[in-house]
């Protein structure tokens, strides 16, 4: 979640958002699986692939998160948003809520590109880390999940940034 905090924030910087919306948008990545802390370490560490019972269990991560983010009424609406809708998708496939097109925040949209890079280019218990250049190219082609426009944005911003080191 810090890392995804991180490339949130440097995202949104990349793009000119500013003040409390980009405050938004670092906590909203910060944030957005908090509710993974309550799923069975078995299913969140299964070095295989989950079943349909387990995948089940695993997507309600998003639902806990709600509920836990819900409870703090200080909290900006926006990060709720983020970590609602990380896992939805263009294409109206995704989950919880099955939102499409339009209906998906835009600072979610950015949350699910960093999401996706991030379960990519992350070492996991049932995978190695991908290179950076491979999950963009799989990103690039993901054009019912991913907002390709802001995933260019993203990946030139990358780019950009390697080209400064």
């Amino acid at each position: 979640s810090m890392r995804v905090a991180t490339l949130l924030s440097l995202f949104g910087s990349a793009i000119g958002i500013k003040g409390e919306d980009h405050m938004t948008l670092t906590a909203g990545g910060l944030l957005h699986d908090v509710g993974k802390m309550v799923i069975p370490h078995e299913v969140l560490n299964k070095a295989g692939k989950l079943d349909d019972k387990e995948f089940g269990v695993m997507k309600s991560h998003v639902t806990h998160t709600l509920e836990f983010l819900e409870k703090t009424q200080t909290l900006p609406k926006g990060v709720i948003i983020i970590a609602g809708e990380h896992h939805e998708k263009l294409d109206g496939t995704g989950y919880p809520f099955g939102l499409a097109g339009k209906e998906l925040n835009q600072l979610a949209r950015m949350a699910t590109i960093i999401d996706v890079f991030s379960a990519l280019t992350d070492r996991r218990v049932y995978k190695p880390p991908m290179s950076p250049e491979k999950a963009l190219g799989i990103m690039g082609s993901m054009t019912g999940h991913l907002d390709q426009t802001l995933t260019l944005i993203f990946k030139e911003m990358l780019l950009d940034s390697v080209g400064d080191l």
